[in-house]
């Protein structure tokens, strides 16, 4: 395949605008890249991401471009999985996506908005988001489901409740056990869900 990732990196720069910025977010995609993190595919989504949430959101650039060199500097064995998963899931994607573009959209802005309040947990916020998203994405392949709108609509409602039980572990200051909450809820409700399909 063949990207034009000069264009992606000067419309990033633009968003960014931070020449600085845009090129360290070209370093890191390309380490990742070269370290096989992540497939050429999956660096395209993540960039067209990155610019769909800027275009709305002019003022989060930052904590996306944090969210790139946490990606590029954390030594989680989550972060590895989750982009192996995340370049799986393109991989398998990248030829038939059935899925619309409000779902689409919905997933982008739902994701992103647990982001931004894992950001709020602290120093260790980008983390737990990762670590969050990885654990929703080991679940969702343990789905026994052949429907991709369904998945993604499962996917949707791990990353709102996600989202809520982080929102609650800030009014609570109970910070330290919100991850296993959340394990819990995905790995109960795929069991229910299996349960059913059979």
């Amino acid at each position: 395949m063949n990207f034009d990732m000069n264009g992606i990196y000067s419309i990033i720069e633009k968003l960014f605008n931070s020449k600085k910025k845009s090129k360290n977010i070209e370093k890191i995609i390309k380490s990742m890249i070269k370290k096989n993190q992540i497939s050429l595919s999956c660096s395209l989504f993540m960039l067209k991401i990155t610019i769909i949430i800027i275009s709305y959101y002019p003022d989060k650039s930052n904590l996306l471009y944090k969210f790139y060199n946490k990606l590029h500097t954390s030594k989680l064995e989550s972060k590895n999985i989750l982009l192996e998963n995340l370049t799986r899931i393109v991989e398998e994607n990248s030829h038939d996506n059935n899925l619309d573009d409000e779902l689409m959209d919905k997933i982008i802005f739902n994701t992103f908005e647990l982001m931004e309040t894992c950001r709020k947990v602290g120093k260790s916020g980008l983390n737990l988001f990762i670590t969050i998203l990885n654990e929703i994405l080991i679940n969702l392949k343990k789905v026994k489901l052949d429907n991709d709108t369904l998945i993604s609509q499962i996917y949707l409602m791990f990353i709102r409740k996600s989202n809520k039980l982080v929102l609650d572990s800030l009014k609570t200051d109970k910070k330290d056990q919100v991850y296993f909450k959340i394990m819990e809820m995905c790995g109960l409700t795929i069991k229910i869900i299996n349960g059913y399909v059979k």
